[in-house]
């Protein structure tokens, strides 16, 4: 997994126009709160990062993605799991536990919305805390999605309830589209 600097320098790399225009995200991801910046630099994650705060959260969207695993044209799924990890600078943290533990979900398109509980997948390890600076993950959250593969277009995902050492963090709000493969 990368690094939320490494993370931070390919996305300037790709804002910049230098790195983006060999890699192939089948999805674009527009953030909607300027306190939180987004990357689909990756063709399997969807990365997103608050510098105040020193949080980066990926998004596996294989199973989001009309080119993922489970999508097949004209399949429609329902319930499809994706998976948001979190990742904190290691001076940032107190209580690393806390963190995912309250985070909240909503999914809307056009006038319905959708509020997917949080599943824990795996949660901070004390005794695999990394060195030299390496960012901590936090941990991992499961959620159901009404929409995946090519229903996508005008969703929006709104992540809160987020706090750092008992400071709230502004909630990630992010519209996702789906980029039509290029037709030659």
């Amino acid at each position: 997994m990368k690094s939320l600097w490494s993370c931070l320098v390919m996305l300037g790399m790709v804002v910049s126009g230098n790195a983006g225009a060999q890699i192939a995200n089948p999805l674009a991801a527009e953030s909607l709160t300027p306190a939180w910046s987004v990357s689909t630099a990756d063709p399997m994650y969807i990365n997103v990062y608050n510098m105040k705060n020193k949080l980066e959260l990926v998004i596996f969207t294989d199973d989001l993605a009309p080119v993922g695993t489970r999508c097949e044209k004209g399949k429609v799924l329902k319930d499809v799991k994706f998976t948001v990890a979190f990742f904190i600078a290691s001076d940032q943290i107190r209580n690393p536990e806390r963190i995912i533990r309250k985070v909240k979900m909503k999914i809307s398109r056009k006038s319905q919305t959708y509020l997917p509980r949080a599943v824990i997948v795996d949660s901070y390890d004390k005794d695999s805390r990394p060195e030299n600076g390496q960012p901590i993950r936090l941990g991992k959250l499961q959620f159901t999605s009404p929409y995946s593969c090519h229903n996508l277009d005008g969703v929006e995902f709104k992540i809160y309830n987020l706090e750092v050492n008992g400071r709230d963090v502004p909630e990630l709000k992010f519209r996702v589209e789906y980029l039509p493969a290029n037709k030659d």
